[in-house]
């Protein structure tokens, strides 16, 4: 059977169509795959962290007031060796009476160095503290004041 060159020509064509048709759908397929690999491998780590996470609470606790305790510790010198309990301002209309609180607003950290007996409030936004006083009895205190001390000239 003898074709002719149009024949031929249109042969040609169509098969190389067919064949970029396809290269273009198994690029578009590995793409595909690569990107379900990624959100797959994302979707496994968050699930373990959260497993993790569910199992210990206290693990991000424990790290967000190791965080917190050395942003404090560049601006004051802070007890070493302990790390602080945090707890968070959440109304200071509460805390009105308390002297420890006065300047206190929504936000503002307090970490609690029960070894040192000393409390830290700490605003995190302004990065400033606002107010130290020792603690007794897991209370902060105001402290007392001290008595003026007579001295007399040595000889």
């Amino acid at each position: 059977m003898i074709t002719s060159p149009q024949k031929m020509m249109e042969t040609k064509i169509s098969s190389s169509a067919g064949v970029l048709h396809r290269s273009r759908f198994n690029k578009k397929a590995i793409l595909l795959v690569i990107i379900f690999a990624i959100l797959a491998g994302a979707a496994f780590y968050f699930f373990t962290k959260y497993q993790e996470l569910k199992e210990n609470p206290d693990v991000v606790n424990q790290e967000e007031a190791i965080d917190l305790a050395a942003e404090v510790g560049e601006i004051m010198v802070v007890p070493q060796g302990e790390v602080p309990t945090i707890a968070t301002v959440s109304d200071p209309a509460l805390l009105v009476d308390q002297p420890f609180f006065k300047d206190a607003k929504k936000g503002d950290k307090v970490l609690i160095y029960s070894q040192a007996g000393k409390a830290i409030l700490y605003d995190p936004e302004a990065k400033k503290i606002i107010e130290v006083a020792p603690i007794t009895n897991g209370k902060a205190t105001t402290p007392e004041p001290v008595p003026a001390i007579e001295t007399t000239p040595e000889e």
